[in-house]
């Protein structure tokens, strides 16, 4: 058959993919985040369904290469996802020990589908993202963050909570710090400089609007790592990894010297807490208690002042192994984005150290929306890392000793 024929057989399956593609992403980057201000539950519905879309979208396309078979590939041989491998390996190896079995597999399992129907939509993405693409996400923050200023004025009483895990608008301005490191990341992949300042503008006034503590902070270390790594993104992720790793080695040990040094009730209560845990259960630092029992000891009431913190969920429930499990991974991650190119690096860094700090400093891990949100941004850095293609053609440069272009006609 000739190849003008096939051709025009394999149009319709072209603009069929191109539309599923479409429509997945711009449920992922737009309808999510804007439905996440006035519902907590349908994230969960357009996480699946967006992915799916763009699954499809990627099988019927009618020229497909090895490029995703190599994507995929490369992400589940890489050294961050073999350690992310082994830390899912130890955290299901723990419900053997843990006293909640039941609640703590399923949680887990949707977890861990959650994390890999990411990774395999994200290797699936065209090799290309297409220029309106990259706008998708941009706008969906923007129009999360104007519905989030509106709703902190007139919205229902419903949408507020007394803490983040019952208030929808608390959990819609944390996803919005995150998200809009990607957002930004688009943006400067096609060099539009002020509508990166005022999408970044109006998200700082949706968090201020709602004053999530979380949040606040969370923005305030994504703008100051971003600045850091501007100038050089290798050197301020292998800081930001080094870090990281520190604070999870060492996280346990400071909390014994805080509870020699401060008293129960002061600054460093929640430390003092910890402190007196590992010092009472001491041999339960190196298997850790079991996937989900942070959680269940804080909803009993055994340790109410236990801090809310990844650091100290990897300790009791995973133990030294987990912690050493987990400093590899943001190790290996943090070397990662540092080597994404000048465009992406920095908006990365900066995604991941908000990230970290929401969960270093009073997010549950567990929850399943957080979770989520994490997988929508790592949905939005791919889709902006594959904007980064030449879309100008170079420009010629001639060698003096060749003719001119006159002698060349003649």
């Amino acid at each position: 058959m000739p190849s003008s024929a096939t051709r025009r057989f394999d149009e319709p399956a072209l603009e069929a993919a191109q539309l599923l593609s479409r429509l997945g992403l711009a449920i992922l980057m737009i309808a999510a985040p804007v439905g996440a201000v006035m519902t907590r539950r349908l994230i969960f519905i357009l996480m699946p369904v967006g992915a799916a879309l763009l699954l499809i979208a990627a099988m019927i396309a009618p020229q497909r290469t090895t490029y995703q078979r190599d994507g995929l590939r490369a992400v589940f041989m890489s050294d961050t996802a073999l350690a992310a491998m082994f830390l899912a390996f130890w955290a299901a190896l723990s419900m053997i020990w843990t006293p909640f079995p039941g609640e703590t597999s399923e949680r887990f399992f949707k977890s861990l589908g959650t994390a890999l129907l990411v990774a395999l939509t994200a290797s699936y993405l065209p090799e290309r993202a297409k220029t309106s693409n990259l706008y998708l996400l941009p706008i969906g923050i923007g129009a999360a963050a104007l519905l989030t200023l509106v709703a902190s004025v007139v919205g229902p009483d419903s949408l507020r909570g007394p803490n983040v895990e019952n208030s929808t608008l608390d959990r819609a301005v944390i996803s919005q710090v995150v998200l809009v490191w990607p957002a930004l990341a688009a943006l400067a992949v096609r060099e539009r400089w002020s509508m990166a300042a005022a999408l970044a503008t109006a998200c700082a006034a949706a968090a201020i609007a709602i004053w999530t503590p979380l949040a606040l902070v969370a923005l305030i270390v994504g703008a100051l790592t971003f600045a850091a790594a501007v100038g050089g993104p290798k050197r301020a992720a292998k800081a930001l990894g080094g870090l990281t790793v520190a604070l999870f080695l060492l996280a346990p040990v400071l909390a014994v010297l805080a509870r020699l040094l401060f008293s129960p009730d002061g600054f460093a209560a929640s430390a003092v807490a910890w402190g007196q845990l590992v010092t009472q259960e001491a041999p339960r630092v190196v298997t850790g208690h079991g996937l989900g029992t942070a959680a269940r000891l804080a909803f009993a009431g055994a340790a109410p002042l236990a801090p809310r913190s990844l650091l100290f969920e990897t300790w009791y429930e995973l133990g030294a192994l987990g912690a050493l499990a987990s400093a590899a991974t943001a190790w290996f991650a943090f070397k990662a984005a540092g080597r994404t190119g000048a465009a992406i690096a920095p908006f990365l860094i900066a995604g991941m150290a908000a990230g970290l700090s929401v969960t270093f400093l009073g997010l549950s891990t567990t929850q399943l929306w957080w979770l989520t949100t994490l997988g929508g941004a790592a949905l939005g850095f791919a889709v902006a890392a594959r904007g980064q293609y030449r879309t100008h053609r170079p420009h010629v440069r001639f060698n003096e000793n060749d003719p001119p272009s006159g002698a060349l006609r003649r």
